[in-house]
């Protein structure tokens, strides 16, 4: 299955990801399941900062999508 290793990962982008799995064997016995992979793949291509690239990965996952804005914005204060 296609991964983040698919698209030429660099060590920079791996920190983002995680620190010990610097390997696609790795990654593989870690992201068991098809809905971390595709947010692994969205979120690297919001981090290159190609934002089409990214919609087509999160448009597959769309509730992975709505966890990730709301985690960007978890720190935003609601007044009340």
């Amino acid at each position: 299955m296609e991964n983040i290793f698919s698209h030429n990962v660099t060590k920079e982008e791996l920190r983002y990801f995680f620190v010990e799995l610097n390997t696609e064997e790795m990654y593989l016995k870690r992201r068991t399941k098809k809905e971390e992979i595709l947010r692994d793949l969205a979120e690297l291509f919001e981090i290159r900062e190609n934002p089409i690239k990214a919609k087509e990965y999160w448009a597959q996952i769309p509730d992975e999508h709505q966890e990730y804005l709301l985690c960007l914005n978890d720190d935003v204060i609601i007044p009340e």
